[in-house]
This record gives C-alpha cells, structure tokens and sequence, in this order.
C-alpha cells in the first residue's frame, strides 16, 4: 500500500487483514485500497504539499523543484528514479 502512495498505520492494516481472515487475495486488496483511499483523502495531501512549495502562488512549480522535492523529501528517490532535466 505504501509503494502506491498511502500510509495506513500497523494498527488499520491489522484490521484489514482482520477483517479478510488474514490473508489477502488480490480483489481483497483491491476492496482494501479503496476503503483506505476514503480514509486517507490522498489528493487533498498532494495538492497541499504542493501549494506549500509554491510561494508565489502561480498554481506550478518548476521541473528543478520537484525534482529535489522527489530525490530528498519523504520516502527518498534515486537519481535514477528522479526526473532527467534538459
């Protein structure tokens, strides 16, 4: 769940696999993850982040931003993984 960009606790993936008899086939899975993205209300957490990196308040943030948003920030990306600049 994590590597798809939520952040359930130890605590709501207990439950989760609780409620499934613990294991999780992959429609269990998916039920999962739409039951967790209501809780986690992720686009309002994007665009937030976002806004806070744009103090001008132009609505963009420039290819050199982000990338150095997305190599040194939270859940940290190789170069590799980052965005190649012109």
């Amino acid at each position: 769940m994590r590597s798809l960009g939520m952040s359930p606790t130890i605590a709501e993936l207990k439950k989760y696999f609780k409620e499934k008899g613990g294991q999780l086939a992959f429609s269990d899975f998916l039920d999962v993850m739409h039951a967790h993205s209501k809780v986690e209300k992720l686009p309002t957490e994007v665009l937030a982040a976002f806004r806070a990196n744009d103090p001008k308040k132009t609505g963009l943030i420039s290819a050199k931003d982000l990338r150095h948003i997305l190599l040194n920030w939270g859940e940290k990306l190789s170069v590799k993984e980052g965005i190649k600049l012109p």
